[in-house]
């Protein structure tokens, strides 16, 4: 919670003044003249120190579970039985409280009741801290239900469609409410004309009781009601009964009476929200700026009368002090006694029968016709869904991976290839042979001059020289030649060195694809990498936002409207404490000032990383520290906007 910081400190305070006294009387001879004048008085002070030890295992636990939790929003839960058992025995009242208040101890004259005194007032300070913590979070929890019930009204009267739908969800309501109403009425008319129905046959009741029921009912009742709401409409003020007893256009009036109706319930329902809202943020805002200053100021009946003043309502002590644990239970399990919320939305039940009856009508056809396109609907999953993911991991992530970890490692039959391996020393021997024969058949003293093997080096270096020549020379009596063949010949070993070139060709490319191997199991293996992370993501915003849909655009949205909001507040000159201005409305600024806040760090801590968790939680700190200014918490607020806007800012 965001006043934990607060709470801590109020809980060092007392520590420290329960460690400073221990050590004073410690060091004494207290104890010694404790047992020689009253041992009924030394008894009454074991068990208050027993207590004390109870109390104080409770506020340690209390403080180890603020300090290590891990979600700042999260309220501690106290058991106030616990303390209801250890403090009945001890009950101050207000007298009591006075004198435990006052007191002085002086570590050199330490007498027997001060050390009673003190004990009952730190007992009593353990309590109050607890009692406060407990209302301001349930408060902080509760208010902005309130708040939200406002908007939700005020969303309804600037809206027809709106309007429309809220009409269809509680007409039930109004049906059994009217259905009521006209019941008492018809009670009330019977029991009038119980007499004259005893004498009548029941034939009579509905051929003129129920009539004259129904007459008197419109007559008396829904026409004067029906005129003077025509009359507001008209703004007639005067309302001569004689001219102005009938309604000008009562088609339109009729058709129109129902949202009117409805106008008048939204507005009267707003006003009353707001009002109490009011109420309820000026009682809370008192308590919060003045609880902890009267605290660190010793000045606990004060704190006493904040406390019983926001639990009743009213500003009174009782004897027992004892009752304000009670109080605060009973606040805790009936958040609705202080009237936080005066009045909510309609349930969920009002709000979706509309859609339950839909379903209800349709859902046996849909069952049905689920039930018998089972199979169907099985295939359809397996195919789409399982086949889908089980495809996706084994044809898209690990053959892939496997590819790549082969390609890394050079197996063999890992090389991706346009051609088979040899292809292209088998053609180029081929084309060897060819070429070395034919010169061999037409310029043999040429081949013994320069060797086959030189030769052969030509020819793999696509020198062609001699050959050509000779296929020249054919050429100047092709007729001839094809006769013979050696045209024919000839036009084969050209074929033959067109399918080397086409294999040199497609080996420059094996040895691109090669190289580029890693890359394209890489490109393999993106796509279902991005659906994997797509995944995970989605999962992690369901974890931690509570929705599989990105959120983040909506959190930075409530974080930059609390921050605007935060700023304007602290603008306000009526709103500083040291300034002479309107308790009420400083009260309603500083309420409105925590529960901004306090939607600052829900939604914020949704947004900043969680290495840098340390230090929102500080910096929001500093905002309800109410040892700053307003001036100090504007700055704060600085610091906010500088430090985290790359995490705010889309």
């Amino acid at each position: 919670m965001i006043l934990d910081h607060s709470i801590l400190q109020l809980l060092s305070v007392v520590n420290k003044d329960l460690e400073t006294f221990t050590q004073n009387v410690t060091l004494g001879t207290v104890e010694v003249s404790i047992k020689k004048q009253n041992e009924e008085q030394y008894t009454k002070i074991e068990h208050l120190q027993n207590s004390l030890q109870h109390i104080k295992a409770i506020v340690d636990n209390f403080q180890k579970n603020i300090v290590n939790q891990s979600n700042v929003n999260q309220v501690q839960k106290i058991r106030f039985n616990n303390l209801q058992q250890i403090t009945n025995q001890f009950k101050y009242s207000y007298n009591d409280m006075k004198v435990i208040q006052n007191l002085n101890v002086d570590c050199s004259q330490v007498e027997i009741s001060q050390i009673e005194n003190f004990l009952n007032f730190t007992i009593y300070r353990y309590i109050l801290i607890l009692c406060y913590y407990t209302i301001t979070a349930e408060t902080i929890n509760n208010l902005p239900r309130a708040l939200e019930t406002e908007s939700y009204f005020k969303s309804l009267e600037g809206s027809f469609i709106n309007k429309l739908c809220y009409m269809l969800q509680t007409s039930i309501g109004r049906s059994i409410e009217l259905l009521h109403l006209l019941k008492e009425k018809l009670d009330h008319f019977l029991k009038v004309s119980s007499a004259k129905f005893h004498k009548d046959s029941l034939s009579d009741l509905f051929s003129k009781e129920i009539p004259t029921f129904a007459r008197n009912f419109c007559c008396n009742e829904v026409l004067p009601t029906l005129t003077k709401i025509n009359r507001v409409q008209s703004f007639d003020f005067i309302g001569i009964s004689t001219s102005r007893n009938k309604i000008p256009n009562p088609i339109s009036f009729i058709f129109g009476l129902p949202g009117y109706l409805l106008n008048k319930e939204l507005q009267r329902k707003i006003k009353f929200i707001n009002s109490s809202n009011n109420e309820s943020l000026t009682k809370f805002g008192n308590l919060i700026d003045s609880f902890p200053r009267e605290f660190l100021n010793g000045n606990v009946i004060e704190c006493f009368n904040l406390l019983q003043s926001f639990l009743n309502d009213q500003n009174k002590i009782n004897d027992n002090s004892s009752d304000i644990i009670e109080g605060t239970q009973s606040f805790v399990k009936e958040q609705n006694s202080i009237q936080l919320i005066t009045a909510e939305k309609p349930n969920a039940l009002v709000r979706y029968w509309p859609i339950g009856l839909i379903t209800i009508m349709n859902g046996p056809k849909l069952i049905t016709f689920t039930w018998q396109s089972r199979y169907q609907i099985i295939n359809f999953f397996q195919r789409n869904v399982i086949d889908f993911v089980r495809g996706l991991f084994y044809n898209w992530v690990w053959i892939p991976i496997k590819d790549i970890w082969a390609t890394v490692r050079h197996d063999d039959g890992s090389e991706i290839a346009m051609m088979s391996n040899g292809t292209l020393d088998s053609e180029m021997n081929s084309l060897c042979r060819m070429v070395i024969k034919i010169m061999k058949d037409n310029n043999p003293r040429y081949v013994e001059t320069i060797g086959e093997t030189v030769l052969v080096d030509q020819i793999m270096h696509g020198d062609l020289d001699e050959f050509m020549k000779i296929y020249e020379n054919e050429l100047n009596n092709p007729i001839k030649n094809i006769f013979t063949g050696k045209l024919i010949r000839s036009i084969l070993i050209q074929v033959q060195k067109t399918k080397v070139d086409g294999s040199l060709a497609l080996n420059g490319i094996d040895k691109m694809l090669k190289s580029q191997q890693l890359v394209f199991g890489i490109m393999a293996l993106s796509p279902a990498t991005f659906a994997i992370y797509l995944t995970m993501n989605s999962l992690m915003r369901l974890f931690k936002l509570g929705n599989i849909w990105s959120n983040v655009s909506y959190y930075k949205k409530q974080v930059s409207k609390s921050l605007n909001n935060i700023e304007r507040l602290l603008n306000y000159e009526k709103f500083d404490k040291d300034s002479d201005s309107d308790d009420h409305l400083r009260n309603i600024n500083h309420a409105l000032l925590i529960m901004e806040i306090s939607d600052l760090s829900t939604n914020g801590s949704l947004i900043v990383p969680r290495d840098r968790k340390e230090e929102w939680t500080r910096d929001i700190s500093d905002l309800v520290n109410t040892s700053l200014s307003n001036k100090a918490k504007l700055n704060v607020v600085n610091r906010i906007y500088h430090a985290y806007s790359r995490y705010f800012i889309s």
